[in-house]
Formats: C-alpha cells, structure tokens, sequence
C-alpha cells in the first residue's frame, strides 16, 4: 500500500522547527518506508507552514504510527495530519 501524508503544521513553530530539524531529517534516514518527504511554504511566506510525505509499504496504522514518530510530530509542531491512499501513475511507479 502507498500513502500520501500531507501536514499542517501549528502557527508559529518556527522554533519547535529549527530545534528539532536535524532529529526530523536523522528520522527520515532510518525510515526506508518514506520514499518522499518535504516541506511546504506558501507564496509570500518565509517559514514552512507543514509537509508531505510518501510512504509505501505499510497498512494504514502502521503509516499512522510511522507519522507520530517523528520529531516534529512528537514536539507538538503538527495540527492537522491527512492520510490517504496514493496511487501512482505507471510510469512513475520506480521514482515513489
């Protein structure tokens, strides 16, 4: 199974997100079920305002589980967490 996480992070987590980026980023390294990661920032802004991962491999509380590992989800920066099923195109499949 693949997933799509896409997070909004809390307001005002610029701290939370400098102080605990390089767990974050050590995280992704021990976690090969994340085949994609990075954040998003909307025009205008400055600081990243939540992201998007890939996962595969997983059932859905295991991709769920996965998610609330994480550094910034365990320091309180993430509001809102959206998961759902991603199914990529054919000639995409090697690249997620």
């Amino acid at each position: 199974m693949r997933w799509i996480a896409i997070f909004s992070n809390r307001p005002d987590t610029e701290k939370l997100f400098e102080e605990n980026l390089q767990a974050h980023l050590d995280y992704f390294a021990s976690c090969p079920q994340i085949s994609l990661a990075g954040s998003i920032t909307p025009k205008g802004e400055r600081h990243s305002t939540g992201g998007v991962w890939i996962i595969k491999g997983l059932e859905y509380d295991e991709a769920l589980a996965l998610i609330k590992r994480d550094p910034f989800f365990l320091a309180g920066m993430r509001e809102k967490i959206d998961l759902y099923s991603y199914r990529v195109a054919p000639q995409f499949e090697d690249l997620v």
